[in-house]
């Protein structure tokens, strides 16, 4: 779906979209976050997504970076991105063991 698609119903599902660079060699994606928010603005979309990354036992990141789930250490992240509206954007279905909201 393009980002211009996007509705306040799809808030809490896991996307990832295309990162477009005129100077890579092959398309990347992000990595599956959870959408916050969504707002549609003059040329372009603003999303809010949260990020999480599961943290090794033995990892050292500092407290203020991560947050405790389940007995689990994440990295957050939680930042806005503003996308064109033409952007693709990819929701992805919830899996039994992703990562927790």
């Amino acid at each position: 779906m393009r980002a211009r698609e996007l509705r306040f119903e799809d808030i809490g599902s896991r996307i990832s979209w295309e990162v477009t660079d005129p100077e890579a060699l092959f398309p990347a994606e992000t990595p599956e976050g959870d959408l916050e928010w969504v707002c549609h603005g003059q040329g372009e979309v603003l999303l809010g997504v949260t990020f999480r990354e599961l943290l090794a036992a033995d990892d050292k990141a500092p407290e203020y970076e991560t947050e405790r789930i389940d007995g689990n250490r994440y990295r957050t992240d939680t930042a806005d991105y503003p996308v064109h509206p033409d952007t693709e954007v990819a929701i992805h279905p919830a899996q039994t063991g992703s990562t927790p909201r």
